[in-house]
């Protein structure tokens, strides 16, 4: 057989070389190609050819490896990270071997027995990782070939805002961040405000406040406002809002009021006649409809003595009177703006709000105690609302910088998967914000107020009475 292949290579190569065989050279030529000499020529230019042909192979194969991309998903400071190296899925040529060298800076680490690169990233920046190979084409012990990958380590995102100090020369600085632990009847108020991340970014000033105390006759009351971030002296203005309602209920509401509003709520839950009802709701609109207005009033106070316009200091104001009676808990509230008041009851599934939040026809926009009209229109009176339940596991007032990111959507504060998972996330390992027994809840609660959301970066105030 060899003869006869080596007889044909002969034949061929001497004609592409210009040699003629006329007929009576045949015989030799087939003498010629079956000495044992051109068998063996022959037999090596086969295994020359087919090395030739290998190595060529062998020579795409890890051109072709290093050519091609080897996607490695970008990692993130802090974040746990995992991938499963796999070239053939990368559509790399078939490899006898690989590995992956990292930089031990990187915080990441490869485990060859189940080709994983894992850990968590230390340090943001851009790693180079030495992929280390040998094609299925080339001998055993050929020499490994290195490709070079990047990995992209991002930096933690909170990691990129700055957290500039608050200009406390101002005439109207106040801490950029504030908290409270308060015993309120037979539940416990824990309230926390921070300044956000937007404004700690330029060294500005918190805007957001609160206010809470215990009145006369087992009475409590909580609020909350959130200073318009385009009002030059909004801070101020939440700051005296929440002041105003609080020392009007401690100072201009008497104990025969009291007694008359107590009288209102237990002959309404009594009898429940549309007299009695029309009663209580007359009062609880007195009242509070006072306190509000006193609020604005002190607004354009402090705007005059300013010599400036009361839209500086505009801000929302979300405040409520509670009590517990014979029959459960009574609340009474009045909101203006944004943000969100609410009755959670965890076990029974239930979520009361309280109040609407004010919107505008773009994003960000808001109605502001500030505002004359508030007190004119007949909106006014939608602003109240009465609630009277057995029990709860959180009564909860927010500004903005918690609804928006927890609740997205205005609907959604009526929705209580949404205050499900609120409450979870309060009371996860990593926080564990609500134990009414712990002196430090209000601290804790405060930390959790620096959760991460893309995008929700203004000032957070969250009270929760439980």
């Amino acid at each position: 057989m060899m003869s006869k292949d080596t007889h044909k290579y002969i034949q061929a190569l001497l004609q592409q070389h210009g040699q003629s065989l006329p007929a009576q050279q045949q015989a030799l030529l087939a003498a010629f190609a079956n000495s044992e000499m051109m068998e063996q020529a022959y037999a090596e230019i086969i295994r020359i050819q087919q090395r030739i042909m290998e190595s060529w192979k062998e020579n795409i194969d890890i051109a072709d490896v290093k050519s091609k991309p080897l996607p490695v998903p970008n990692a993130q400071v802090g974040q746990p990270y995992l991938f499963t190296l796999d070239p053939a899925k990368a559509g790399l040529p078939a490899l006898s071997f690989f590995d992956l060298a990292v930089p031990p800076e990187s915080g990441l680490v490869y485990n060859a027995a189940d080709f994983t690169l894992s850990g968590k990233p230390l340090t943001a920046g851009t790693f180079p990782l030495s992929f280390r190979f040998r094609v299925a084409a080339s001998a055993e012990d050929a020499p490994l070939q290195e490709k070079v990958i990047s990995l992209l380590v991002n930096a933690d995102p909170k990691s990129l805002w700055k957290n500039l100090d608050s200009d406390t020369t101002d005439i109207y600085w106040k801490p950029d961040t504030d908290q409270a632990r308060l015993a309120m009847g037979d539940k416990t108020l824990i309230v926390a405000s921070k300044r956000g991340r937007s404004h700690a970014h330029e060294g500005r000033f918190r805007d957001d406040d609160f206010g809470a105390a215990n009145l006369a006759g087992g009475w409590g009351i909580i609020a909350v406002a959130d200073g318009a971030g385009s009002a030059k002296f909004s801070r101020r203005g939440s700051k005296i809002v929440c002041d105003a309602v609080v020392n009007f209920f401690k100072e201009k509401i008497t104990n025969a009021h009291w007694a008359d509003l107590d009288n209102a709520i237990v002959a309404a839950q009594t009898s429940a006649t549309p007299d009695h009802q029309k009663t209580l709701s007359r009062l609880v609109i007195d009242y509070l409809g006072k306190a509000a207005y006193d609020a604005h009033q002190q607004l354009n106070a402090a705007a005059a003595e300013k010599e400036a316009p009361t839209r500086d200091f505009a801000t929302t104001l979300l405040f409520l009177l509670v009590k517990k009676f014979d029959f459960g808990y009574f609340v009474a509230s009045f909101m203006v703006g944004d943000g969100g008041m609410g009755i959670y009851s965890k076990d029974t599934g239930q979520v009361f709000t309280l109040g609407t939040p004010d919107g505008g026809e773009f994003a960000g926009q808001t109605r502001f105690v500030s505002m004359p009209e508030i007190f004119k229109d007949e909106s006014f009176y939608r602003r109240f609302s009465i609630r009277t339940i057995p029990d709860f596991t959180a009564l909860v007032l927010m500004t903005d910088g918690i609804t928006d990111p927890k609740f997205q959507t205005d609907a959604n504060l009526t929705k209580v998967e949404y205050w499900n998972a609120l409450w979870d996330d309060l009371q996860g390992p990593e926080h564990r914000v609500l134990d009414r027994n712990a002196a430090q809840a209000s601290q804790a609660l405060l930390d959790w107020l620096d959760f991460w959301s893309p995008g929700n970066h203004d000032d957070r105030t969250i009270a929760i009475l439980f």
